[in-house]
Order: structure tokens, then sequence, then C-alpha cells
């Protein structure tokens, strides 16, 4: 059985009956599911994944006054009522790091979460609302709200959550072409390389530039489909694979450009994935007719991906047209952030406000725009 499914059974099968009985005062005031980390969330859960946090779990999301009042009547309850196991699962768990393991002795603490929907989201996404402007979802962690808008809520009362899942169900069109825009940018560091490398016979440096490319290509398709991709690279193909748009169409080619031995075969694949997404921007609107650029000096033949970039860049209104270096989007900070200790954290996402407004060095000596040119 999924986690999924076996959560939402224990919770109509244990938990809610234990809240009317124990305290009916919130019984039509809560709300119940199963959401935030870990594979069964996603529904990806198999038998490699029945250790950490794996069980029996569930979230209760109160109101303000609710949660104060009868947060730990609740917990009490559910302490000594939950069963010690539930269709053969522990229902109690150890704490191991930051979540529990399944207790085989039967003692530890009940995963039943009492919480409110505003902490929730202070607590995984480091606000208490939906953001006030577009810049501020520059600091939000794509994989927080995929955890956010994923799983399921198996009874909600008041509404709250349900409401508060919509409203980050995707990133608003500013901010949704900004990060376009930038990952169409960065492809172009290193897809004209695995040519390059290849020719060289620097194998090694093929294939790094190769991977480099094929997560960020992975990453646009996500982004055209309007679909919050995960984090972790353990999951990027499972969940690729369940996206309408594109994905059918190119994963064969992006297993070329992984696994083809002849850097030809690698740059052919990639002229073919991009064809394949600027076709699709294009009938989209939200680029201009794609072009070939030859590289001087090499045989070969590949598209401009970073034109398209400035295509879309230029669609951009409001203060993120703003947020560039030399022209060039600069991102959301998970774009451009690769330690993923950070990216989890909200408190240090919300870090790295500077980072878009920096101070400018002035260049008022000779020589000084031959150092590193300004951008």
């Amino acid at each position: 059985m999924k986690g999924l499914e076996l959560s939402k059974r224990y919770y109509h099968d244990c938990i809610k009956s234990i809240i009317e009985k124990d305290i009916p005062e919130i019984s039509q005031k809560y709300a119940a599911g199963l959401i935030g980390p870990c594979s069964e969330v996603l529904g990806n859960d198999d038998e490699f994944s029945r250790d950490y946090m794996w069980g029996p779990r569930c979230y209760l999301f109160l109101g303000d006054v609710d949660h104060e009042k009868y947060a730990l009547s609740v917990d009490t309850a559910l302490n000594h009522e939950l069963p010690p196991d539930f269709l053969g699962c522990p229902t109690r768990f150890e704490m191991s790091g930051n979540g529990g393991m399944p207790s085989k002795s039967g003692t530890g603490f009940h995963q039943v979460c009492i919480t409110t929907p505003e902490r929730f989201i202070e607590l995984s996404l480091g606000i208490k609302a939906l953001p006030a402007s577009d810049f501020q979802w520059l600091f939000l962690s794509e994989q927080r709200l995929l955890e956010l808008v994923r799983g399921e809520i198996f009874d909600d009362f008041t509404g709250e959550i349900s409401h508060l899942r919509q409203s980050f169900a995707y990133f608003p069109d500013n901010v949704w072409k900004y990060r376009i825009a930038y990952n169409l940018e960065s492809l172009g560091w290193e897809d004209d390389l695995i040519y390059l490398c290849g020719v060289r016979d620097d194998r090694i440096s093929m294939n790094v530039n190769a991977c480099k490319t094929v997560e960020k290509l992975m990453r646009l398709v996500f982004l055209l489909n309007k679909r919050y991709a995960p984090l972790s690279p353990k999951w990027l193909q499972r969940e690729f694979r369940k996206l309408p748009e594109i994905a059918p169409q190119i994963e064969g080619e992006l297993l070329c450009i992984l696994e083809a031995e002849d850097y030809h075969d690698k740059v052919d694949a990639l002229n073919f994935i991009y064809e394949t997404i600027l076709t699709w921007m294009k009938s989209e609107d939200l680029c201009d007719s794609y072009a070939r650029q030859i590289r001087v000096n090499v045989s070969g033949v590949r598209i401009d991906i970073q034109k398209s970039a400035k295509d879309v860049f230029r669609s951009i209104s409001g203060e993120l047209a703003q947020k560039a270096i030399g022209g060039i989007p600069i991102g959301a900070v998970d774009q451009w952030m690769i330690n993923e200790d950070f990216i989890m954290s909200a408190d240090h996402m919300n870090s790295f406000t500077s980072v878009y407004n920096p101070e400018r060095t002035e260049r008022n000596r000779p020589g000084d725009l031959f150092i590193v040119p300004p951008l």
C-alpha cells in the first residue's frame, strides 16, 4: 500500500474518531491531511522508502485560537488512544536526525503534527501569508512549495489550508517568466562545452557539462508545464515523466546526451530538444522564432538558446524587470544556490535580499575596465 493511502485510512479509521469522542469542541473546526516532505506525498514511495518517516502519519490544522486551547489535549488523547500499529505498520516513531524512524519497540511519539496553516507556511516557507510582491517569491524554495501543494487534504472543515494551497499553486506570471529566462540563459553556459570538450577528447569534462545541461533542461520543462520540480535528483525523472507537455517527446534524447559515446550524437540530441522546446514556447508566445548560431572554428551548429532567454526577459513587467546583471536575469535564489541545506531552510533563504541590490564598485581608475569587464 502507498504511504498516502495508508495515512488517509489511518486518519479516517483512528484519528478522526478520537477527536470526535475526546475533543468534540473541534470536530468540525480543523483540517487533516498529508502534505510536506517525503516520497509518499509525491506518490513515489516504494519498498525502498519504508524507513525514514514512512508510516501512518498526518497533519492536523487548527485555527490559532483552537490550537492555543486544544493542541495539548489532542496530543494527549492521541498518545493514549492510537493503536501501537495500524495495518501492520508501527504508529510510534523514534527521533533520528530531523524526523522519525519507525519504532520497533512500540515506544516513541506518534507522527500526527498538530499545527496551524499559518505556522506551517511560516516554518516551511519563511512567510505568514501569500507574498506581497513578485520579488518576495524569489526567496521561496521550489521544493517547499512542492511539499505544500502536493499530497492530499483528507478533511477540511474550515477551508483555510485548502485556500492556502490554491494560493500557492504556482508562481505568478512575472516570477514564472523570470525563472524561465534565467534557466534559458544558464543553459548557454554549458551546452556548447559538450562539443568543445568532446572535440578535445576531454571526456570527463564533456560528460560533466552534459549532466549539468540535462538537469537544467528537465527543470526548464517543469517550468514550462507550470509544475514545481523536486529539489532532489532522486525524484527528478519520476516527476518528469508525469509532465504532459514536451517531456514525452524528449526523454530519449536526454538519455542520448548522457549516454552517447560520440559527442556529435550528444549535440544532435541537444539540438532536437532545443527545437522541440522552442517550437512549443513560440506556440505559447513565450519567444520569437529561434535561430541557429554557427560557432566560429568549430564544425558544428547549435541553436542559440540565450536569444530566447532575452525574448522572455523582455516580456517581464514590474520590479523583476530591473533585477539583472548586464541585462541577464539573476534568477530565483534556489536556481543559483547549490547548497541544499540553505535551500531547504526558510531562514537562510530570506537572508539573500542584499544579493539583488549590491553596492557597486566605481571603475574610475586607468585600466579598471580591463581587469574584469563591468556587468
